[in-house]
């Protein structure tokens, strides 16, 4: 019988992964919808380390892993990492703006940006995903930048902007059941 510590890297970083980046992606997003945040952030981070190993390296697939890092971040209240995250997703999506993740991306920046106070900025790469996401079938994504942007007008004081969006995310989220998106959206509008 083999003898693990002797031939097993002390370092599980240098071990080559056994588990399929999908498989290991698929961890993290039940980790995350459980809110075990740490628990997807490194399941997510296994997953990007592996891309490459059992198929070729695919920008579009690392890119949603570092959104997925970044939404962890995001959720754990680390600002400035989410945002390191989503740039590197942007980066590696340079040339591919047709793709919804694309969108995904921008809005969630947006909604970093927002968060961090720098509500014009916010606000420009809100339209920018709103403008991504419109012509596709991925209707809760749409509903979370116009939300997002709701949010920056309603701290630029613009009242009107802010409920019109607020209006339009929510018959978005409707068109997907999002029960979840219709409470936050009726919470943003004094309704619930």
């Amino acid at each position: 019988m083999l003898n693990r510590d002797r031939h097993d890297p002390r370092d599980p970083n240098d071990r080559s992964p056994v588990v399929p980046h999908a498989a290991l992606e698929d961890v993290g997003d039940f980790n995350y919808d459980t809110d075990a945040f740490a628990t997807a952030l490194e399941y997510y981070q296994s997953a990007l380390r592996s891309l490459g190993v059992e198929t070729e390296f695919d920008p579009a697939t690392a890119a949603r892993l570092h959104r997925k890092i970044a939404d962890c971040y995001r959720s754990k209240g680390l600002l400035e990492d989410a945002l390191s995250g989503l740039e590197r997703a942007r980066e590696l999506l340079r040339g591919s703006e047709r793709e919804v993740e694309w969108g995904v991306v921008l809005g969630r920046h947006a909604d970093v940006l927002c968060s961090l106070g720098k509500h014009d900025e916010a606000l420009q790469e809100a339209g920018l995903a709103l403008g991504a996401l419109k012509p596709t079938a991925a209707h809760r994504e749409y509903a979370f930048a116009l939300k997002v942007a709701a949010n920056c007008h309603f701290r630029l004081g613009n009242v009107s902007e802010f409920e019109q969006l607020n209006m339009d995310a929510l018959a978005a989220y409707r068109r997907t059941e999002d029960t979840e998106g219709i409470a936050d959206v009726h919470n943003n509008l004094g309704l619930a």
